[in-house]
């Protein structure tokens, strides 16, 4: 019964340890962290086969010796899998050249803009970036972390600006497909980060399972906070305000 068991217990472990080294926000953080995963799971897998060999006696030894075989190729598979991390990360940036030379708005291109900003007669600057600007850097960060084999969960998103709020249409790959529309209003909090209220949304047409939303808010945040990183390190956010036709980013200096 043991010699039936261990070996799907050690390669349960295995696998297991693996799927959580995949939860990264980035293909090459997934694979950093798949190394780093895959030394633990080897261990995991040395330490059981040894303690059940010593438990059960000479007829475990073998089930030890296998797993111990197999952890030089689980190594090899993973290193292959970082050296090719950096080919991964070029055409995800060969893909933004391409879209940036076509004079597709990028958010690379937004943060230059906002990097620009100047003050005014009352020390503040104000931004506005139209409804199709958003959508269409929306668009090219999908088209460029999928080239780049990252594609995003929510796809095919959609930002319809108005006083009251963003409109978020997308179509969800995961962790559930389906199509997904939601009402969310960001706000600027006392630090000058951005926040999302979700203030309505529905998936498939059912109640909305909560990952979904924070999945939502995630990627509006995201966006935006992508968006004010090229804002100059002596000025802060202090407010967004929408309209029909965008959203207008308002700061001052610290």
């Amino acid at each position: 019964m043991i010699r039936r068991s261990i070996l799907p217990l050690l390669l349960l472990l295995t696998l297991a340890s693996l799927a959580c080294g995949f939860g990264g926000t980035s293909p090459a953080d997934r694979l950093e962290s798949a190394a780093a995963t895959a030394g633990s799971a080897a261990a995991t897998v040395e330490g059981v086969a040894g303690t059940a060999a010593a438990i059960a006696g000479p007829t475990l030894e073998a089930v030890s010796a296998t797993a111990a075989a197999a952890v030089p190729t689980l190594q090899v598979t993973i290193e292959a899998l970082i050296t090719a991390a950096p080919t991964v990360g070029a055409n995800a940036q060969d893909a933004l050249a391409t879209l940036a030379a076509q004079g597709v708005t990028t958010i690379e291109a937004l943060n230059e803009r906002l990097a620009a900003v100047t003050l005014d007669a009352n020390g503040e600057f104000r931004l506005t970036i139209g409804e199709a600007e958003w959508n269409e850097a929306l668009r090219a960060r999908q088209f460029a972390r999928t080239a780049g084999g990252d594609p995003p969960a929510m796809q095919e998103i959609t930002f319809n600006f108005t006083p009251a709020g963003i409109q978020l249409a997308a179509t969800v790959v995961r962790p559930l497909p389906g199509v997904f529309s939601a009402q969310v209003r960001p706000y600027v909090d006392g630090a000058g980060a951005v926040q999302i209220d979700v203030e309505a949304a529905s998936f498939n047409d059912v109640a909305v399972p909560q990952a979904i939303l924070l999945l939502a808010a995630g990627t509006v945040t995201e966006t935006i906070n992508d968006v004010i990183a090229g804002l100059p390190g002596d000025l802060v956010l202090t407010a967004v305000e929408l309209s029909d036709d965008g959203m207008t980013l308002v700061g001052r200096r610290r």
